[in-house]
């Protein structure tokens, strides 16, 4: 295995990491030259996450992955291009070891040259990668020549430039042996030359994949399915040359293969077209003569449609006649629903007016209730305000004695006095002069509210009477646009459906439609003529018919019979030809050429007559034979030995019955001499074997005599070998010794055992022999009858006759078709003829029809057109009448709501003069109080002070308030107060109920006087009950106020549901009541007579229907009738009476005709109807069979030419033909044999198609079987090395492939999936080969293909403990479950069982294999020190090179490693650059370091000081490195 020894990077690298001049040496070990380890070992590469290890990684896999998008940062848009500098040429350098051979050293260097094109990088690297140059190498290092380190990348020149480079490469190839240079221009060149030097790019592509990320190489080792862990073991292990093969044999094949489906396909085709060609002819015939019948049958049924139609036209006459009086009937039923209607819209005028009456009577004596309820109240409220006015008269008089006794202290105060007096004189004057004036004003107030009053209700009343008046013009003017809508709706529906032309108005429509009726009528009249005319010469059409088709019923017949017999005389002759007996008598094989029945015919029965005797004789031979055999069968059962010949039976016999002694020969041989002595004896009298032994003496002494009477000859002794010779001798005459051969069964009881059992078993099969010589004689005995009949049957001239037979019927069957064809176009002319008269007839008659019932509708229509022009003047005199009435309405409301506005401020201002009347009795009455009237008559002025009445009131206040403060008597003025106070709120209490009630209240004070307390509080009472009673007749008056108010708002809304009406007036209510009753009492009336006229109406309406209906029950039969005729002239009748018309059958059978169809009824049309719809269903559906069979047959043929699948197999003339030439005999006897012959084409493709799937089946037997055996033998590759405990060899992988088919299966499976493959092709033959999977795909495939499916594959690995003391076995869908170390662990134990075994499974002839396995940073997944341990162990005994790159300091897990290279990335002072250097380096001595590096204390340390560079944007300091 290929391993890293050392790695070297010349100039290359981005700003943030570069690496200027970099060897890293990764050897190391205890073995060593001169002090130099030379051995490669496990390694980590520390470097400070974010100091460049990606890009290190990278630069390695670039360098053995050239391809752009094989780059680690390609995912995020990076390339190699951002890793070559400007200027300088760069340089990656790997030095390789190989594992087996450690002592070597350098075996191998693999170097890349990269440089910007003109030395000169462009500003966007990756946007111009093809102006980066590349070129790559390889060579084998010699010691103390061209090495690592003695590469001419500088010189004292300086650095060279890339052709300088490969160009001082070259030289020093040529001057060194050996060094097998090698330099790549291309990537693919580059490629080839690392697979043929050991270093496989596959998995360095795996590698790249691990890491693509940090720890990446856990999500490489994540599977779904077995399938999926199979299929990366196959990416991994097999080699893309062993699965070629499969590939090369399926593009080689692909085309045949691609074409078999379609040849299959195009076989059945072919197949089932054959079987269904043969019934199409025989239906033809059938459906011929159910065409005639039903053709007869339609006429029939098409003539009685006729009848029953006319009877329906006069049908529907009668009932428009009826139409018509029902109509006058219901325009009388209208008049009268019209007099209904203006009796309803009087009855609505005069309820109106009468409910306003009675609204009016309710609202006046509503208004004295509330008069009265407020007499009543005030009533009440004076006698409530008695008491308070007793109360007031005695605080008066209280005050009157305060004022006394204060009396005596005024005189001092007079002067103050005096001014109250004045002042109170001069208020008091004022307020009387601005009473006087205030009760002028209330009285012309009063009278202006009276006048506003009624001028608003008089303003009311005019603005309803205007609101009503418009909206009875507004209904008048709404009715007249909704009757004048419904006119022109009338006349626009006309326009719309054609009744009237677009310009054309009605009385020009009813002139015009006059003229079509007369001119429709005329047309009617002439296809009628012409109706009949096609109808004689229909008939006469079709006696011919009849005639033409029985003669070609009868040749189609006859025709199919000779084809029938020579379709199965032809048949029997090719059956003749091909039986294998046949052939086997004339000496010829299957495969070879057809017999010729006319030349060898007769010999084949004679030979077939000889194979009948010979069969006969065969079973006379077994039936002697089995005789024979029953015969030894019965002598070695009964005495052990083989009884001696029958002829010596019969002489013995014969001899003992003229009563000699006599034996057998070979009995007495065998009971008189031992067996030992059978031989010698034998010898001496050979003819003892056939001969006969006398014991004893001859009877008469004469043996010559004895035998004559016996017929015993006396024979010579003639010695013979076979039983045939003996049957000869023993046929000759008498006197001839015959001795029959002697079998070892006669004296040898073994033998005869052995005899016995043959015998037995020849016996046993006697039965199936005959049996069989029967068969064969029996099928020989039908075969020669078959030949013998089929000879004498259809020999040359019995063909020839048939043949001249069929031409000539052909001919007689065209003839008659082309005329049969030639009636059916004349009648079907003389139909369509007859057709076209009869449409047009209809088409009139349905004119007529539309013009009759057209004519009253434009009738109307010329009345609607006068209703339009009196509904438009109508219409603009009520909007006219409408505009005027909202004018007056307007004024009206202009008018009732100036008064209401002037009523309100009448009333306003009569309410503020109240309210200052009220006040200023109140301060009159307070002067009053405190000045006499003799003082204020004194004090009086001469003329109403000036000023207002406010100031004098202040001035007044102020002055007696003086006055008062100059009273010094507080007690009195106590008591003065008390009073005034209780004064003043008695006053208020009696100013809150109003001046009226106090007046009332003063009136009520006389008789109050002569009441005690009780009584008063009784008489008030008496007043509240009196005020309740009064509130309650006021409410029940409002109730009935409200009733009818809305009674009368019902009569007003019924009132404008007519427009016009005109409101009658009235003297009094009773007077409205009574016309009221009298108008609905006339409304009773007319709507009886309407419901009468309706009545009358509804029974003509009723007669008229019932006509209408046995005219649309008519019409209906003659429809159905119609219907059923409804079918095309065929041609021909096959009802034996030609001469007979439709109407002599139609009324012979149903005794239908024009005259016996007037008094026709429904019933008796449905009757007929039926009949004939049944007779025309039974012929249409004797009819339709024979179609459907015909059309079963020839679809059948029809849907198997148009099948789909069979459009792009099938030649397509083929098919048309097959859609097309299936009437004619001859074309359809011409196609069968072209079919038959395409298909014996088809049947040879076809086998040789097999043998190309055969092929290629093999060739994919054969990958499937190295790529499974490959595939197991991962898993024993898998093996642990000792001394890992419980997991010492055991094998890491175990794979269990489930149903794996071998031999027969295996090649079915295979076939199986090859043929999904090519039907997944495309339809091109050009694409086919290029759209095959590739060769490892295709292997998946099949070997998936070759398991069965899925859920076949079992793959389980051995899950890591942390103290390998059991071996945990769990399947490769669980790896993704595990722990990061564990995953981890598995990942790189199953790398490296893994690339062992593909470097195993590489050419022998290349050594090596990729030995180095190389990861970013696993120790972020896993840094358990015994899985890191169990990593080593196992990457080492595969011959695996772990280098691992962190920035990690974990040294317990890094202290595992033999080697540790510690970098740095640091700053370039003179170019700002970073690069990245070693640091230090760790050899064997890291465990130990380690292990003090965990003790307590610090045995060593380190000391870096440097200064800060003002470059750096970190300020902090690298601080001392670890102890060690």
């Amino acid at each position: 295995m290929l391993q890293f020894r050392r790695l070297r990077l010349e100039n290359i690298g981005h700003r943030a990491a570069g690496f200027k001049s970099l060897i890293l040496d990764l050897t190391g070990g205890p073995s060593s030259v001169d002090g130099h380890p030379t051995q490669p070992v496990d390694v980590i590469l520390w470097l400070r996450n974010g100091g460049g290890k990606s890009s290190l990684l990278s630069l390695i896999f670039s360098l053995l992955l050239p391809a752009k998008k094989d780059f680690i940062g390609a995912a995020k848009a990076k390339s190699l291009a951002e890793y070559v500098p400007d200027g300088q040429v760069s340089h990656v350098i790997v030095e390789w070891g190989d594992s087996d051979r450690p002592a070597s050293g350098a075996v191998l260097l693999a170097g890349g040259v990269y440089q910007w094109r003109d030395r000169q990088r462009p500003a966007d690297p990756s946007g111009n990668w093809d102006r980066l140059e590349r070129r790559w190498y390889l060579l084998r290092p010699r010691t103390g020549g061209l090495e690592l380190d003695s590469l001419p990348v500088r010189t004292e020149d300086g650095q060279l430039t890339m052709s300088m480079y490969v160009k001082a490469l070259e030289a020093a190839n040529k001057t060194e042996r050996r060094l097998d240079l090698a330099v790549a221009d291309e990537q693919y060149e580059w490629e080839e030359h690392l697979e043929s030097n050991g270093l496989d790019p596959q998995v360095f592509k795996i590698q790249k994949a691990m890491n693509q990320e940090e720890g990446g190489i856990t999500e490489l080792f994540k599977f779904r399915t077995a399938e999926e862990f199979v299929d990366f073991l196959i990416d991994l292990v097999v080699d893309p040359a062993a699965s070629i093969a499969a590939r090369a044999a399926l593009s080689k094949h692909a085309d045949k293969l691609a074409a078999r489906p379609a040849w299959e396909m195009e076989e059945r085709f072919l197949a089932e077209a054959v079987l269904r060609l043969k019934p199409v002819q025989k239906s033809t015939a059938e459906v011929a003569v159910a065409e005639q019948m039903l053709y007869q049958q339609a006429r029939i049924a098409r003539r009685a449609s006729e009848h029953i139609q006319a009877q329906a036209e006069r049908q529907a006459l009668h009932a428009t006649t009826l139409r018509r009086e029902a109509d006058t009937a219901e325009r009388e039923a209208r008049e009268a629903e019209g007099r209904v209607e203006e009796r309803k819209q009087r009855v609505a005028e005069v309820r109106e007016v009468a409910e306003r009456l009675r609204k009016a009577d309710r609202r006046r004596d509503h208004a004295a209730q509330v008069e009265a309820v407020a007499d009543a109240e005030r009533e009440a409220v004076a006698w409530k305000a008695v008491p308070w006015l007793v109360d007031l008269a005695d605080q008066e008089t209280e005050r009157r004695e305060a004022k006394d006794l204060l009396a005596c202290a005024q005189s001092e105060q007079a002067p103050l006095r005096e001014a109250v007096e004045h002042a109170g004189a001069e208020l008091y004057a004022k307020l009387e002069d601005g009473l006087a004036r205030l009760a002028v004003e209330s009285e012309q107030i009063s009278a202006v509210l009276k006048t506003a009053a009624e001028q608003a209700e008089a303003g009311e009343r005019e603005y309803d009477e205007a609101a009503a008046s418009t909206g009875r013009a507004e209904s008048r003017a709404k009715f007249a646009e909704e009757a004048l809508k419904e006119e022109q709706a009338k006349l626009t529906a006309a326009h719309r459906t054609g009744l009237l032309g677009r310009q054309e108005d009605p009385t020009e429509a009813l002139a015009r439609l006059v003229q079509e009726e007369e001119a429709a009528t005329e047309q009617a009249e002439q296809a009628r003529r012409q109706v009949e005319a096609a109808r004689e010469q229909a008939t006469s059409i079709a006696a011919e018919q009849v005639s033409c088709a029985s003669r070609l019923s009868t040749a189609r017949q006859r025709h199919d019979q000779v084809w029938e017999q020579w379709n199965a005389l032809s048949q029997d002759r090719r059956d003749l030809v091909a039986d294998l007996r046949l052939k086997e008598l004339a000496g010829i094989g299957e495969e070879a050429e057809e017999l010729d029945l006319d030349s060898v015919g007769e010999d084949l029965v004679a030979m077939l007559t000889d194979q009948l005797l010979a069969a006969d004789k065969q079973m006379a031979a077994e039936r002697v034979q089995a005789f024979e055999d029953e015969r030894l069968r019965d002598g070695l059962e009964q005495d052990g030995f083989c009884p001696p010949p029958r002829e010596v039976e019969k002489a013995v016999t014969a001899l003992r019955e003229q009563g000699a002694p006599a034996v057998a020969g070979v009995q007495f041989l065998r009971e008189t001499v031992p067996a030992h002595q059978h031989d010698a004896v034998i010898a001496a009298i050979p003819h003892l074997i056939g001969g006969v032994v006398i014991c004893g003496p001859v009877p008469g002494g004469d043996l010559e005599a004895l035998a004559r009477r016996a017929a015993v000859a006396l024979p010579t002794v003639i010695t013979i070998s076979t039983d045939g010779q003996a049957q000869v001798l023993s046929s000759k005459p008498l006197g001839d010794i015959a001795v029959l051969p002697m079998r070892p069964s006669v004296l040898d009881a073994e033998a005869g055992e052995e005899e016995l059992l043959r015998v037995s078993a020849r016996l046993a099969t006697v039965d199936d022999r005959c049996a069989a010589i029967v068969q064969r004689r029996e099928a020989d005995r039908v075969l020669r009858g078959q030949l013998r009949n089929h000879l004498d049957a259809f020999d040359a001239r019995t063909r020839a006759g048939l043949k001249e037979l069929l031409g000539q019927l052909d001919e007689e069957v065209n003839t008659l078709t082309e005329r049969t064809s030639v009636l059916v176009h004349q009648s079907a002319d003389v139909e369509d003829a007859g057709r076209r008269a009869e449409g047009r007839l209809a088409q009139y008659t349905a004119v007529l029809r539309a013009l009759a019932a057209a004519l009253p509708q434009v009738k109307s229509l010329v009345e609607t057109a006068r209703a339009v022009e009196h509904w438009v003047s109508q219409r603009q005199h009520a909007q006219a009448e409408v505009r005027e009435k909202r004018v007056a309405a307007k004024a009206c409301k202009d008018r009732w709501q100036a008064a209401m506005e002037q009523e309100r401020g009448a009333q306003a201002a009569l309410r503020q003069c109240q309210t200052r009347v009220e006040r200023w009795k109140g301060w009159t009455q307070e002067i009053r109080q405190d000045l006499s009237d003799e003082v204020l008559d004194t004090a009086r002025p001469a003329t109403v002070p000036e000023g207002s009445v406010q100031a004098l009131r202040e001035r007044w206040a102020r002055t007696r308030r003086d006055w008062l403060n100059g009273i010094s008597d507080t007690a009195l003025q106590q008591r003065l107060t008390a009073a005034e106070t209780a004064i003043e709120r008695l006053n208020q209490k009696l100013a809150e109920v109003g001046s009226a009630a106090r007046a009332q209240a003063t009136e009520l004070l006389d008789q109050a006087d002569t009441l005690d307390a009780e009584h008063l509080a009784a008489r008030i009472a008496l007043a509240d009950r009196a005020l309740k009673g009064a509130e309650r007749v006021e409410a029940e008056a409002a109730l009935l106020l409200r009733q009818v108010t809305k009674e009368h708002e019902e009569a007003a809304t019924a009132l404008d549901d007519f427009p016009g009406a005109q409101a009658p007036v009235f003297d009094s209510t009773q007077e409205a009541q009574e016309q009221l009753r009298s108008e609905r009492q006339l409304l009773d009336q007319d709507r009886a007579l309407a419901q009468v006229r309706h009545l009358d109406a509804e029974k003509i309406h009723r007669r008229a229907d019932q006509a209408a209906s046995h005219a649309a029950q008519l019409r209906q039969s003659a429809g159905a009738l119609s219907t059923a005729s409804d079918h095309p002239a065929f041609g021909q009748s096959t009802d034996g009476a030609p001469e007979m018309t439709a109407d002599a059958l139609l009324l012979e059978q149903h005794g239908l005709s024009a005259v016996t169809a007037q008094p026709l009824q429904p019933h008796d049309a449905e009757q007929i109807k039926d009949a004939l719809v049944r007779e025309v269903t039974q012929a249409d559906r004797a009819l339709e069979r024979a179609r459907t069979a015909l059309r079963k047959d020839v679809q059948k043929v029809e849907r198997h030419a148009q099948q789909p699948e069979y459009v792009h197999i099938v030649d397509g003339r083929l098919r048309e033909r097959l859609q097309h030439d299936l009437t004619t005999p001859t074309r359809l006897a011409t196609l069968l044999e072209d079919i038959e012959e395409r298909e014996r084409q088809v049947v040879a493709l076809l086998a040789e198609s097999a043998e190309d799937q055969a092929r290629v089946v093999d060739a994919c037997t054969s990958t499937v079987e190295a790529v499974l055996d490959s595939v197991e033998e991962a898993a024993r590759h898998s093996r642990l090395p000792k001394n890992l405990g419980s997991w010492s060899s055991q094998r890491f992988l175990s794979l269990e492939l489930r149903q794996r088919a071998r031999g027969d299966e295996l090649a079915r499976r295979l076939s199986t999936e090859v043929d999904r493959l090519i039907s997944a092709l495309p339809a091109s033959a050009a694409g086919r080969a290029s759209a095959l999977p590739e060769a490892i795909p295709l292997a998946k495939r099949l070997v998936l293909a070759a398991l069965g499916g899925r859920g076949n594959i079992v793959a389980k690995i051995i899950k890591p403990t942390q103290s390998l003391d059991t071996v945990e076995r769990e399947s490769v869908t669980e790896i993704q479950k595990f722990s990061g170390g564990e995953l981890l662990t598995v990942s790189v134990l199953l790398y490296c069982t893994l690339a062992r075994m593909r470097a195993a499974q590489r050419d022998p002839r290349i050594p090596g294999g990729v030995g180095t396995l190389v990861l970013d940073n696993p120790f972020g997944k896993a840094n358990y020190r015994p899985f890191v341990d169990l990593q080593r162990r196992v990457a080492a005994a595969h011959g695996i090179q772990l280098m691992y790159t962190t920035g990690s300091n974990d040294l317990p897990a890094l202290g595992r490693f033999p080697l540790i290279i510690r970098m740095r990335n640091g700053v370039d002072v003179r170019t700002r650059r970073r690069y990245i250097q070693i640091l230090e380096r760790y050899g064997d001595a890291v465990a130990t370091g380690v292990s003090r590096a965990q003790d307590d204390g610090i045995t060593t340390a380190h000391l870096l000081r440097r200064a800060v560079l003002h470059t750096e944007a970190k300020p902090n300091i690298e601080a001392t490195q670890d102890a060690v």
